[in-house]
C-alpha cells in the first residue's frame, strides 16, 4: 500500500510541476478551499489525518512553485 501511495504522490507532483504558474495558483486556491471545508465534512478524530494530508499537499505544491 505504501508503494501505491508513493507512486501516486510522484505522479501528482509531476502533473502539478507541468502546470503554468496561473494554473498552479488556481489549483492551490482550489485545494486550500477544499482543505478548509474538509474538517466540517469528516467525523471527529481525523485531525491527524487532515494535518498529514495538508502537510503533503503543501510540500508537493511548494516543490512545483520552485520550478
Amino acid at each position: 500500500m505504501l508503494a501505491l501511495v508513493q507512486s501516486l504522490e510522484i505522479l501528482v507532483a509531476a502533473l502539478i510541476s507541468s502546470l503554468s504558474p496561473d494554473k498552479l495558483n488556481e489549483l492551490v486556491g482550489s485545494i486550500d478551499m477544499a482543505m478548509k471545508n474538509l474538517p466540517r465534512n469528516l467525523e471527529a478524530g481525523h485531525n491527524a489525518d487532515i494535518d498529514l494530508l495538508n502537510n503533503n499537499i503543501t510540500r508537493i505544491t511548494a516543490v512545483a512553485r520552485r520550478h
